[in-house]
């Protein structure tokens, strides 16, 4: 569950066309400080699902960003046009909806499988991983030892 899953949750029970709030109304929903640059760079609030994971939280629930305001520290979150259509990543099928009363809700989190292999490799201090594992000449050798087996030529 991702530490934004209050401000999804939030924006779903709302279900207003557009959702004004202000950046302190939003930390008190969160119960932490929003980043400096969430303060500093309007493209923190954009609706880029690849630009950080606060973005995720208004996405899942049907929401866009409009009418930033740093100074005054406000913002707008408007109904998506395109909020009942799920979207779905390559090769994958629609995220599972979860019906909770009359209304369905996308499940908040990362997927089961996310860092399910997390401490299973170590690499040694020091060790580059952007070097060559064998030197030219072993390549090429291999490479033309390869390439007369296939051709069915004797070694």
């Amino acid at each position: 569950m991702s530490k934004y899953s209050p401000l999804t949750l939030h924006l779903q029970s709302c279900n207003l066309a557009h959702v004004p709030m202000r950046f302190a109304e939003i930390e008190a929903l969160l119960g932490f400080a929003l980043p400096p640059s969430s303060r500093q760079h309007r493209g923190w609030w954009s609706n880029n699902p690849i630009n950080n994971v606060m973005t995720k939280a208004w996405l899942a629930a049907g929401y866009t960003t409009r009418n930033v305001d740093l100074a005054g520290e406000n913002v707008v979150f408007a109904k998506s046009a395109t909020a009942s259509a799920t979207a779905t990543g390559f090769a994958e099928g629609a995220a599972p909806l979860i019906w909770a009363g009359s209304a369905a809700k996308l499940p908040l989190g990362d997927h089961p499988l996310f860092g399910c292999m997390a401490g299973t490799l170590r690499v040694e201090a020091g060790f580059d991983l952007t070097a060559p594992l064998y030197g030219d000449a072993e390549v090429d050798g291999w490479m033309d030892h390869k390439a007369t087996h296939l051709r069915g030529e004797p070694l």
